[in-house]
């Protein structure tokens, strides 16, 4: 429970949502992220390894421009979290990604 309750305050603090609607696209740099939303490169990554922490992206590394950099991707096609709010409990309840993000998602977030 406790670990859902830090992924519902993760999604709905700072620009987490604006983050994951750019993440739709299969695999993505958080400079290209940091870039479309302008801000800094150092607070998209600790956001993206938040959410990697949860299991809703993985990284892996990747050359780019010579250069070794960790690229990311959703592993979560949909993921809810309900909150009880008689006995303050949070659980998630997800939905795997198979072959790739779908538009689907994008309508989601």
């Amino acid at each position: 429970m406790e670990r859902d309750g830090r992924l519902l305050r993760l999604v709905l603090k700072g620009n987490t949502m604006e983050i994951l609607r750019l993440a739709v696209e299969d695999g993505f740099y958080p400079s290209q992220i940091a870039s479309k939303l302008e801000v800094s490169k150092s607070s998209v990554v600790k956001k993206l390894n938040e959410l990697e922490k949860h299991g809703i992206i993985n990284s892996r590394f990747s050359t780019r421009r010579g250069s070794v950099v960790k690229r990311f991707q959703l592993v979560v096609e949909e993921f809810t979290l309900r909150v009880d709010l008689r006995n303050g409990k949070v659980r998630l309840e997800e939905r795997r990604i198979k072959t790739g993000p779908t538009e689907r998602i994008k309508e989601l977030l």
